[in-house]
């Protein structure tokens, strides 16, 4: 800590070389019970190194912001040692919260709640007429964040050649505000993280017997059985009556026929989505296969697993599953990838007057499931509640849910059970949904 003090005052000299007196250290010692921003006059700093900041990101040479590195280390140590402890509270608070409501969000819910989806850590459908402001963030965190973001170009830089993991130097406090993080320096970090997952495992391969042609069946057999640590082993994939010898070969080519095969319409566990015939969800039929749960549950193992072992799948999902992975709330412009003249009329109602539009709408969804016509309520007799201007948000929101969560929630949480088996949620929502898309098929 002494150590990280001295790196602070060096910097302060830097950009104050007006400071001509001694400092005395203990001042700053950790047993003091003020916070080391505030006896170092923060403010003061912020826009110093701010201003510098700017300048250097002005200049063509990318590389110039590295004669600040050290004293942005030093800057971020004293500022983040003020944020650490709030943010281990509220982590703990957010632990305890998930644990208690794991995969809630995916309960379809009535109308809105008082509290908001924030508070209570629950990713479901934002309603469409909301937005969540900076300003609901501690004074600190605000600056801190800002400060963060205009400088975010500069500061990836400097985390490119810093020869630290960013959990273990002085900017891990960023872990925590990963939009700020550009998609290969997450990638670093997720991958230094997942290597520090495998230190516990023991060397050996796991041998997984498959034939070509029952290759999910097979492998189904193979590996359901297995606990989730045996799964971060390396997979030694043995095909019954053939002879290989390259074992990654074998491995890429498990992947890119299982994946193949979990699409299979004989199974009934996916959807594509007529727009683009590329794109996948989970079918709200999938029920008619007995096993659907069980399956749902090994492929988010296998995707999960792919993911831990830096292989590449050839599939894609829609926006609105991949939000579902990292636990971003639904938003009801994620219908577009799954339903586009669905999602225009969504529009329309949202950006018309209702009595204009001349609908006869009512909380509720006609639906059909092999032939057999049925109303969905989205509210307690939803079809006798007539849609005005009042409350066509909420109408938006609750369809929206319905029809990207609801029907297909056991799907979903099965799915979730597997994949998190093998990679912590906590670590894979560090990504966006475009990221994530990239770190499953490249």
């Amino acid at each position: 800590m002494t150590t990280h003090i001295n790196d602070v005052l060096q910097a302060i000299l830097l950009l104050f070389p007006q400071i001509n007196e001694p400092m005395d250290l203990g001042l700053f010692l950790p047993n003091q019970q003020s916070k080391l921003s505030d006896l170092l006059n923060m403010n003061q700093l912020w826009d110093s190194l701010n201003d510098c900041l700017l300048s250097l990101a002005k200049l063509s040479d990318l590389h110039a912001v590295l004669v600040l590195q050290s004293t942005v280390e030093a800057f971020f140590l004293v500022h983040t040692a003020d944020l650490d402890n709030e943010n281990e509270k509220q982590k703990k608070k957010k632990k305890d919260r998930e644990t208690r409501e794991a995969f809630s969000h995916l309960e379809c819910f009535g109308p809105a709640p008082a509290a908001t989806a924030a508070d209570r850590g629950e990713p479901v459908i934002a309603p469409s007429n909301t937005t969540t402001s900076v300003n609901e963030l501690p004074v600190d965190t605000q600056k801190f964040a800002e400060f963060a973001r205009t400088h975010r170009m500069l500061l990836n830089q400097i985390l490119r050649q810093s020869a630290q993991h960013l959990s273990e130097g002085p900017f891990h406090i960023l872990t925590d505000y990963t939009f700020i993080l550009h998609f290969d320096i997450k990638r670093k970090y997720f991958r230094h993280e997942l290597d520090r997952l495998k230190e516990n495992i023991r060397g050996e391969h796991l041998a997984v017997h498959v034939r070509r042609h029952y290759i999910f069946e097979d492998s189904y057999r193979e590996l359901s059985r297995r606990t989730p640590e045996d799964w971060k082993h390396r997979f030694c994939i043995i095909f019954d009556d053939e002879e290989g010898q390259d074992p990654g070969g074998r491995l890429r080519e498990w992947y890119s026929l299982i994946t193949r095969s979990m699409f299979d319409s004989n199974f009934a566990l996916f959807m594509i989505i007529p727009g683009d015939r590329i794109t996948y969800m989970p079918s709200s039929s999938s029920h008619i296969n007995t096993n659907h749960s069980q399956y749902f549950k090994f492929i988010g193992r296998i995707i999960a697993k792919a993911i831990f072992d830096n292989k590449y799948m050839n599939c894609h999902f829609t926006r609105s599953f991949y939000k579902h992975i990292l636990g971003i709330p639904i938003c009801y412009t994620d219908m577009e990838s799954v339903d586009l003249q669905f999602y225009e009329n969504l529009v329309m109602l949202l950006q018309n007057d209702v009595e204009q539009l001349g609908l006869d709408l009512t909380f509720s969804l006609d639906a059909s499931e092999f032939g057999e016509n049925k109303v969905i309520e989205l509210l307690p007799n939803g079809s006798r509640i007539v849609v005005t201007n009042e409350n066509k948000h909420e109408f938006v929101r609750l369809v929206c849910q319905e029809r990207l969560i609801g029907c297909i929630k056991q799907q979903i949480n099965s799915f979730l059970d597997g994949f998190y088996d093998i990679i912590p949620k906590s670590l894979i929502s560090i990504f966006n949904e475009q990221e994530l898309e990239l770190l499953i098929s490249g």
